[in-house]
């Protein structure tokens, strides 16, 4: 992820300027050179803020050597406190709150403005009292929310190759691989199961997270058997009287399926596709 790397910054309160020397961190050798920052915001404390928050947020980084470093560091000792050391940005990311932003601003216009303009610090003490407190609130808030519609919150999740047209899902709040269809799965970290297709695993499963998410053909009779409710997942696209005549087109055999039809499978150009023996009538 690139960033710029900070040399100097100028704060020039007299004529309400920033000018900032850095270079992109992605570019090599790397070239700095100097700007204003900000130039069409007129208040000087505001673009302050904004500045201080485009350090925080990891856009502009200064090199420890840089005096700026000590306070933005202490600045950061002050966002861990005032959140009681909760990884805020994850849970933001997981919940699509937005406290992280929220902290970032109260820390940056509280800690380190005055530190510029030469101002005495604002400290709200009933924010950074509650703030912790009000953030699980509203996390606890959006749990009830999702399990009332069925929501699921996804840790990794991968196209499954096995299954086609679904993926294999990992929770986040339990150890459980889940397999769902493709459409229900935002690709954003939350699962749909309102329509209750989602295959659940037992709580613990997530230990065969790769097992099942990379399998290949080889697997799949030892992962049906430890887990059979996969079956569930499985759309059938070939019906065979017999196993002999299914084996002649190419596929393999699985599994037999809890209504007693043998399950097979063929794998052509990495396209997988199941069928089933119905015997004959």
């Amino acid at each position: 992820m690139s960033y710029y790397k900070v040399r100097s910054v100028a704060f020039k309160r007299s004529i309400g300027e920033i000018y900032v020397t850095c270079a992109d961190s992605s570019l090599r050798p790397l070239k700095y050179y100097r700007s204003e920052y900000a130039e069409n915001i007129e208040d000087f404390a505001e673009k302050c803020k904004l500045f201080w928050v485009d350090v925080l947020s990891g856009n502009f980084q200064f090199t420890e050597s840089n005096q700026w470093h000590y306070y933005v560091k202490n600045a950061y000792a002050e966002m861990h406190l005032i959140a009681h050391n909760i990884d805020i940005f994850s849970k933001d990311l997981d919940y699509r709150t937005n406290f992280y932003n929220e902290l970032q601003e109260y820390v940056a216009k509280t800690y380190l403005v005055p530190l510029v303009t030469k101002e005495a610090k604002r400290i709200d003490i009933d924010f950074e009292a509650d703030f912790a407190e009000r953030c699980q609130k509203r996390w606890d808030e959006i749990d009830k929310e999702r399990a009332e519609k069925k929501q699921i919150s996804i840790r990794a999740a991968l196209i499954s190759d096995v299954f086609p047209g679904w993926d294999t899902l990992l929770s986040k709040k339990e150890n459980r691989i889940i397999v769902a269809k493709s459409q229900n799965y935002d690709n954003h970290g939350l699962l749909d199961n309102s329509d209750k297709t989602a295959v659940l695993l037992p709580e613990g499963s997530g230990n065969d997270w790769r097992w099942i998410a990379y399998a290949n053909m080889e697997d799949l009779p030892e992962i049906l058997e430890k887990y059979p409710q996969l079956v569930s997942a499985i759309t059938v696209e070939a019906s065979y009287q017999s196993g002999e005549r299914a084996v002649m087109d190419g596929y393999t055999k699985i599994c037999q399926k809890p209504d007693g039809k043998a399950l097979y499978v063929e794998n052509s150009n990495g396209k997988v596709s199941w069928a089933e023996e119905t015997g004959y009538c």
